[in-house]
């Protein structure tokens, strides 16, 4: 059997001795896997191939409750927010003299910028038929569809359960499409099933026909 490539060893080193595991035996044709496998892909992203996007994934004792739509967007937002972090940290400018000075021979401070994490974004409805006119995007996760655990319900006969999920980041707010039948659009650009876009003040979004105005507030 080929080691993990898993850099944390606590599970390997914690596995029963070698002669109380079962005998492996992979004969049968469902049972042929590759020698290394990534288990996010294999989980959540085959999940979604399959349609199972709106059914429940995790079930918490506090009543939280994610489907496989809810939860790849987590990862993925998750991920994303590691790998920003690392680029942003490396990329970081070292730290530079006095501040540069001004006409005058005043020094120039720059006006405070209010950090992403504390703007609010808001989404407002401007064409299309939703239940209500404007969203709040307060919460982490924003689910937009016809499901009945969506924030922003779509409606019509043909409107996905699922069709999009906006994430709320450190960095930012950021919708990632869930349903090949969804025709997402941001600001014109097409977000295709399974890709997701970073969300800018006064962008437009499009999902399944309904048009709305993101705006950030703060």
């Amino acid at each position: 059997m080929t080691a993990s490539a898993h850099v944390d060893t606590f599970a390997r080193d914690n596995l029963p001795p070698g002669d109380a595991w079962p005998d492996l035996i992979f004969e049968l044709p469902e049972l042929q896997y590759p020698a290394r496998m990534n288990c996010a892909t294999e989980l959540l992203d085959r999940a979604l191939e399959r349609g199972f996007g709106d059914r429940i994934a995790i079930v918490s004792p506090e009543g939280v409750r994610w489907t496989y739509a809810e939860l790849l967007a987590q990862a993925k937002a998750t991920a994303g927010a590691v790998a920003q972090t690392e680029a942003a940290a490396a990329a970081a400018p070292q730290p530079a003299g006095a501040a540069p000075a001004g006409p005058t021979g005043t020094v120039m401070t720059p006006a405070p910028q209010i950090p992403a994490k504390d703007r609010v974004g808001t989404l407002t409805v401007i064409d299309g038929k939703t239940d209500e006119k404007q969203y709040t995007l307060t919460g982490k996760l924003t689910v937009i569809g016809k499901s009945d655990m969506a924030t922003i319900k779509l409606k019509g006969w043909f409107a996905p359960n699922v069709a999009a999920i906006i994430t709320r980041r450190d960095a930012g707010y950021q919708i990632a499409s869930q349903d090949k039948g969804a025709k997402v659009k941001v600001s014109g650009a097409d977000v295709p099933s399974g890709g997701h876009h970073d969300l800018a003040e006064g962008d437009t979004v499009e999902v399944s026909g309904v048009k709305m105005t993101f705006t950030l507030e703060g």
